[in-house]
């Protein structure tokens, strides 16, 4: 069952806008059915194919320096337009978004419509750009097709967040997020040789999100087994469905807030949160906006990422994670 509506929901879009406190790539596994919290499955499973082509300036491999505020923010140029345009990488979102507004001011016309879900309820209308062509430091890739939709004056670091590269992209390269040196490394798979200590995470790939076995404990509840979205699109720490049982502080909150529209839910503290060997204490947890199927998957977002040096590695199907100098820093 959980396979078919997948399948039909493929059919129907092609990806998702996640910018807000919960990922809105979240919400669209309503698809996906309702996943056991205690039992998730461990084995990594391979990512759908990107029709993105890429070409490199020199070897295979580019290196650039980011702003890291909440998320992290880079220059890159559209087509042959001089005017920069500041875009992030997210891995929550199944595609790659251009705001509306940013397009119209770069003469480009979408054609085709379609809708997405949000973190909040309701579908949100996105239209499609062809054949677009994005000159990143070191960098040149052609996506055959991206989303557009109104981004709004979403601002980070000083700078209108324009769009932000989603699986498509990420999944034709090794990742490598260094907060600590405010870097991102984007390398050709086939080239790539891991040799350092981090911890080794098997992703579960559900359509094009990435899931990563972990155990969350919050106050009064016994730990439980999970799967978490990694969403380097979002601001937040480490989100559990399990905090709306906690017996430790919860304060009312507004949750989904982004597109569609928010919906009410609970902030708390979860005791810890475990990946392999790696353990993050006492970090703030949201639940729950959207659809019924929000409420089922925890989720990793930039404030926990960032006191990591974090490797996407799609092509082999795992996630590594080496601890920052803010590994222990309290929330």
């Amino acid at each position: 069952m959980a396979l078919r509506l997948l399948m039909i929901w493929l059919m129907r879009i092609s990806g998702l806008l996640p910018l807000t406190q919960i990922s809105l790539a979240l919400v669209l596994l309503v698809a996906f059915g309702r996943a056991q919290v205690t039992e998730p499955e461990q084995a990594p499973s391979r990512p759908p194919a990107s029709s993105v082509s890429i070409q490199f300036t020199n070897g295979r491999e580019t290196s650039f320096p980011v702003q890291i505020s909440d998320e992290l923010l880079f220059e890159v140029r559209i087509n042959n337009n001089p005017r920069p345009v500041f875009f992030s990488i997210d891995s929550g979102s199944g595609s790659t978004y251009l705001d509306t507004q940013s397009a119209k001011q770069l003469g480009l016309s979408p054609s085709g419509t379609g809708s997405v879900h949000g973190a909040g309820s309701g579908p949100v209308p996105v239209q499609h750009l062809q054949n677009v062509r994005f000159r990143l430091p070191g960098l040149t890739t052609i996506h055959p097709e991206i989303n557009t939709t109104d981004l709004g004056n979403t601002q980070i670091g000083g700078h209108k967040l324009d769009g932000f590269f989603g699986f498509d992209f990420i999944r034709q390269f090794v990742v490598t997020i260094d907060y600590d040196a405010e870097r991102v490394t984007l390398s050709g798979p086939a080239q790539f040789l891991y040799s350092g200590k981090g911890q080794l995470l098997p992703i579960e790939f559900h359509g094009k999100w990435p899931f990563i076995p972990g155990v969350v404990k919050v106050p009064g509840v016994p730990p439980a087994q999970s799967l978490f979205l990694v969403d380097s699109g979002s601001g937040d720490a480490v989100n559990h469905p399990l905090i709306k049982k906690s017996r430790g502080r919860l304060t009312p909150t507004r949750t989904g807030v982004g597109l569609g529209t928010a919906e009410p839910g609970v902030i708390g503290r979860i005791e810890y949160v475990q990946f392999g060997n790696l353990i993050l204490r006492d970090a703030p947890a949201v639940c729950c906006g959207g659809v019924e199927e929000f409420k089922t998957f925890g989720q990793i977002g930039t404030d926990a990422l960032k006191r990591f040096k974090v490797i996407f590695d799609y092509a082999r199907s795992r996630i590594i994670l080496e601890p920052g100098r803010m590994y222990s820093v309290p929330f």
